[in-house]
């Protein structure tokens, strides 16, 4: 009886680190993700010096920031839930939180107060959430990330070489990913949702399909279950894109007949 107590106990820690570990990473994945829209942003306009180092500075200490999450999570006591969930909400109010709040800080005094962009205004906003998460860890993420239905499509382009349809309910990894497809030449229509995404794959035709596996109302699982069961997955491939580590869900993934997974953070190498 005490070793399934245990065994329990265990479960219910590795499941709580599971769910934090995507949800940080998700974070993290904003963040770097809009760091460097802005990077590419100013090198491509040839400008300030000062504020192209600023933003590269930031990248390089989030960067080593998600490795220090990552081995913390990975060293976290998993004797029971209660155990790591104190151990983590520790680490992360004394040491992640202390070292975000300083990047911010560090951040605004760098750049000119007279410089807003959107890229910026979509930073700040990623680091509050990821601030609001350090202090709440365990609360539902979706609560610091306003999930709304969101859609949107690129332009129109005759000289597109092929037409990608996204589906993540986070607003902002639609807009990175988005970013990243059309510089490689594609056109992109892009859904918080994947009822609608299913709406669409009805009357559209798509060279390929990005998804998420962790999405409400509809989970990526169920909208590559039911591409499955209109043999669609045959005929599009689809990529899952997700922050989770879940070896269940990927290996069912694999098995509908998904063709590759793309983690996040994302490396921007992925997409060239």
């Amino acid at each position: 009886m005490r070793r399934e107590v245990t065994s329990s106990s265990k479960t219910s820690a590795e499941k709580s680190r599971s769910i934090l570990r995507h949800d940080l990473r998700t974070f993290f994945n904003v963040i770097i993700g809009y760091c460097e829209m802005c990077i590419e942003e100013i090198s491509e306009s040839e400008g300030d010096s000062g504020r192209l180092s600023t933003f590269e500075d930031l990248l390089a200490v989030i960067r080593v920031l998600l490795r220090e999450m990552e081995y913390a999570l990975e060293s976290a006591t998993l004797e029971s839930d209660e155990l790591f969930r104190n151990e983590i909400s520790g680490w992360l109010k004394r040491t992640l939180l202390p070292a975000i709040q300083k990047i911010v800080l560090e951040k605004e005094q760098r750049l000119s107060s007279l410089v807003v962009d959107s890229n910026l205004r979509n930073l700040d906003d990623a680091f509050k959430r990821l601030i609001q998460k350090c202090l709440n860890p365990f609360a539902d993420s979706r609560f610091f990330s306003r999930p709304e239905f969101v859609s949107f499509k690129s332009g129109t382009n005759a000289d597109s070489i092929g037409h990608v349809l996204v589906i993540d309910d986070q607003a902002d990894n639609l807009v990175l990913i988005k970013h990243r497809l059309e510089k490689l030449g594609l056109s992109v229509e892009a859904t918080t949702s994947a009822v609608s995404a299913l709406e669409s794959l009805s009357v559209n035709d798509f060279d390929a399909i990005l998804v998420d596996l962790n999405m409400p109302e509809m989970s990526g699982l169920d909208f590559l279950k039911e591409m499955k069961s209109r043999n669609l997955l045959s005929e599009i491939p689809t990529l899952v894109v997700t922050a989770s580590d879940e070896r269940d869900q990927i290996s069912e993934c694999i098995s509908l007949g998904v063709v590759d997974f793309l983690p996040k953070p994302f490396d921007n190498s992925i997409f060239m």
